[in-house]
């Protein structure tokens, strides 16, 4: 009953909140104030540049209750780069169904963010466990006639409500955070660090570039509306690691390195 209760008062949001803003003991993200809610990272597409981008949309529900089989209906919001909503679609996946989006198909020639949320009609004991569906899933990128190259979700950037409003778990704080990719950037000279932004708040970026003697070499500072995509790009073959300053509490970028044959990208 006790462990009951301290879990009540200091995991409930607003406990959270305040843990947050003042780097008590902080969390990355909230809880979904919704229990059949639907969450989703804020994935980067990119079709610029002869580049393409594509989305591997599963039945989650035959993978999270395979003793349940169920229909899954997906929706799909397509932001660009400035945070504009470009398409929301809805796709209705039989069990076990597998669907792949490629963008290249919508006729977009730039580049932004999506989500993908699902809703089961069945939740099985998903709520009785305190869980919720969640995408996290691979997204496949290539320049030209190439080869996919497929990174994972990057983090649970928002809930979808029952009333098909997006809302950010995102956390934040008063004060701002240095995050550090674990990651060298010493094998090329030309590398991309790619944020979006999955909430309704305006945030200042600041990436520093450093040499493996810890020495600031470069730095480039940007603010990212709501639902926007930046990318920071740096061609310097000194640039050892990098530091992301911001007051976003997980700040965890993606990366693009780009070789002389090939590229490669992760998230950091």
């Amino acid at each position: 009953m006790m462990n009951a209760i301290k879990k009540s008062i200091f995991r409930n949001n607003l406990s959270l909140y305040l843990r947050n803003q003042f780097n008590i003991k902080p969390v990355d993200t909230y809880y979904p104030n919704y229990v059949n809610a639907s969450v989703s990272d804020f994935f980067y597409w990119n079709c610029q540049d002869e580049f393409n981008t594509k989305f591997m949309l599963t039945n989650i529900a035959s993978h999270i209750l395979p003793n349940i089989p169920q229909d899954d209906l997906v929706k799909l919001y397509i932001f660009d780069h400035k945070g504009k909503i470009l398409k929301i679609s809805d796709y209705l996946l039989k069990p076990y169904q597998t669907k792949e989006i490629i963008f290249s198909d919508f006729g977009y020639n730039n580049f932004g963010s999506f989500f993908v949320f699902h809703n089961f009609k069945d939740m099985g004991n998903l709520k009785d466990q305190g869980s919720y569906i969640a995408e996290r899933g691979y997204v496949g990128y290539k320049r030209g006639n190439n080869i996919w190259n497929f990174m994972h979700g990057n983090y649970n950037a928002c809930y979808l409500s029952n009333d098909n409003n997006i809302y950010s778990i995102i956390s934040s704080s008063l004060f701002l955070q240095s995050y550090y990719p674990q990651v060298s950037f010493s094998d090329t000279a030309n590398f991309k660090i790619i944020l979006n932004n999955p909430t309704k708040k305006q945030f200042n970026i600041n990436v520093k570039c450093y040499n493996n003697l810890n020495v600031l070499i470069d730095e480039q500072s940007k603010k990212i509306e709501a639902f926007n995509t930046e990318i920071f790009s740096f061609n310097n073959k000194l640039i050892d690691y990098v530091e992301i300053i911001s007051k976003i509490l997980f700040c965890r970028p993606i990366i693009y390195k780009q070789y002389k044959t090939y590229f490669d990208i992760f998230h950091g």
